[in-house]
């Protein structure tokens, strides 16, 4: 059975969260939100919305060209 939106959406931020050495309050305080909220997102008992995402910056162009 593939994953869901909701799971790979949840693994895919605890990979990048794994690779750059954030913690769920340091992305919580990115995202303006708290680390509780973070917590829950993450475990599955609430859902990311797009919305929680809108404040994250950008890297600069020539950065975002090394990440693909």
């Amino acid at each position: 059975m593939p994953m869901s939106l909701r799971e790979t959406l949840q693994l895919t931020v605890a990979a990048l969260m794994h690779a750059t050495g954030d913690s769920q309050s340091e992305l919580a305080g990115a995202l303006g939100l708290t680390q509780t909220q973070v917590s829950r997102r993450q475990a599955g008992r609430t859902a990311w919305t797009l919305d929680d995402w809108q404040e994250v910056p950008l890297p600069p162009a020539e950065e975002r060209r090394t990440l693909r």
